[in-house]
């Protein structure tokens, strides 16, 4: 296999086709090209279903890209050709091989995790980031701990 090229990267809409599954479920297929990253420059499809449990994923993709989510013969009209959005590319196995393939589509301004920080983890973490500050863990090795945050640069260290 090659370097691995999963992750998420950005993506724009093509086209949409309509069709079925072997098994005669519905499917609406995707064509995006990759903007951006080791993926630049090549095309891929993503495949949305319309089960109950699969609708989520796919009327979020989809209004990502400007669907009003009314109606979906407003498809059509509603996705313009370069709506931009961020793709999520991991490995499948599929017929004993290993191909790597569109996932998930997200809104390009979404910041995606796979579950949400609540509250009550948020105030774990503090306390988590401040035991470790307290203990001097924040100074990179071979400084001075006094003068670690006081250098006048407040840019990121590369």
């Amino acid at each position: 296999m090659a370097a691995d090229e999963s992750g998420y990267w950005p993506i724009e809409y093509v086209k949409h086709k309509w069709g079925f599954t072997s098994t005669g479920a519905e499917q609406i297929g995707v064509l995006f090209n990759v903007t951006d990253g080791p993926l630049k420059g090549r095309a891929f499809v993503w495949y949305g279903s319309w089960s109950e449990a699969a609708l989520p994923m796919t009327y979020d993709a989809l209004v990502a890209l400007g669907w009003e989510g009314k109606s979906l013969p407003t498809l059509k009209t509603d996705l313009k050709r370069g709506a931009r959005a961020i793709g999520n590319f991991g490995y499948e196995e599929y017929g004993g091989k290993t191909r790597l393939r569109l996932n998930f589509v997200n809104r390009a301004r979404d910041i995606v995790f796979s579950a949400p920080m609540v509250e009550k983890d948020f105030h774990a973490l503090g306390a988590r980031v401040h035991k470790l500050i307290d203990r001097g863990a924040q100074v990179r090795k071979g400084e001075d701990a006094a003068h670690a945050a006081d250098d006048g640069d407040d840019d990121i260290p590369f």
